[in-house]
């Protein structure tokens, strides 16, 4: 009984490494999305609006929606700054709790001038041409 569960502990990670190997590109993908080039305390010392995103590592729909976070941030980076937040890490659970981040992935629009946040529908998630759309709206309702 040992020796079977050894032999299966042993092929899971065979298969985990593998999988890892063959998925090494998205992984880079994924990191690069997450490295902010501004932190969540500059981001609210600036003038611009703020797009947050609270993701964690393990999740799917996190990893889907990074790839198209990151076209329309490309797309927006002169009007909003971008901020990754992973959830799970200590020094992010204060700022999750004030958002009140219940489910992931999330993003706020956050204007740094008076900290009213926004939430983006999760539906708008996966259809950019609607998360534009609030982006958009959100730029045309706070400009002075």
């Amino acid at each position: 009984m040992k020796v079977l569960f050894l032999k299966l502990i042993g092929i899971l990670f065979i298969i985990s490494i593998s999988i890892g190997i063959t998925n090494t590109s998205f992984a880079v993908n994924l990191l690069s999305c997450n490295s902010p080039d501004i932190t969540y305390d500059q981001a609210m010392k600036s003038n611009k609006p703020i797009v947050i995103e609270f993701y964690a590592d393990w999740c799917g729909a996190c990893k889907r929606f990074k790839p198209i976070l990151n076209d329309i941030k490309t797309e927006y980076d002169s009007k909003y700054n971008f901020v990754y937040l992973n959830a799970d890490k200590a020094e992010n659970v204060a700022i999750s709790s004030k958002y009140n981040v219940t489910g992931l992935p999330s993003v706020y629009i956050i204007n740094p001038k008076t900290g009213e946040a926004k939430f983006i529908n999760q539906d708008y998630y996966f259809t950019p041409a609607q998360f534009k759309k609030e982006l958009d709206d959100y730029l045309k309702s706070h400009t002075n």
